[in-house]
């Protein structure tokens, strides 16, 4: 990961979540934000109200040949957000998000990366940062044999 982007990773923001709809892991996203004062209340309605206008699932089949693995990077309006974090989500099953290239096709999503950023002029930065990070197949890679949040957060902050 990028040095631009490391700091924007917490070892207590990184989450196995068994939410069965895309609903349900954006309420226990928002719980856990707003329980370390990372966001405002309105946080989790925010979230579910963008992705439905603009949608965060990302086909990584396009962009590494025979990656079967896709993430969303779920985000909302700055004045929801009191700091600036990404929250990883490593789902137990797959959810379905639809495609931010592609709105009406849907994908199987297995990892979130969550931006909250109070400043919205910065979000940009972030989502380059991540999408450099996310077109390289062996990160994917090392993402999938990462078992434990304590791996995972070593992984993002130490690549």
């Amino acid at each position: 990961m990028s040095e631009g982007i490391k700091q924007f990773f917490k070892e207590d923001l990184v989450l196995q979540s068994s939410a069965s709809t895309k609903e349900d892991v954006f309420k226990e996203v928002g719980e856990l934000l707003y329980s370390k004062g990372y966001v405002k209340e309105s946080f989790t309605e925010g979230l579910l109200e963008r992705e439905q206008d603009f949608p965060t699932g990302l086909d990584l089949s396009a962009v590494i040949e025979g990656n079967t693995t896709n993430v969303a990077i779920p985000h909302t309006e700055a004045h929801h957000c009191l700091d600036k974090v990404v929250l990883f989500v490593q789902l137990e099953k797959p959810l379905t998000f639809n495609n931010m290239i592609k709105p009406t096709e849907q994908l199987e999503v297995k990892y979130l990366f969550v931006i909250v950023n109070n400043d919205g002029g910065n979000q940009t930065n972030i989502l380059s940062n991540l999408m450099d990070f996310l077109t390289k197949k062996e990160n994917i890679e090392k993402m999938d044999s990462s078992e434990s949040p304590e791996a995972i957060f070593q992984f993002l902050t130490e690549e």
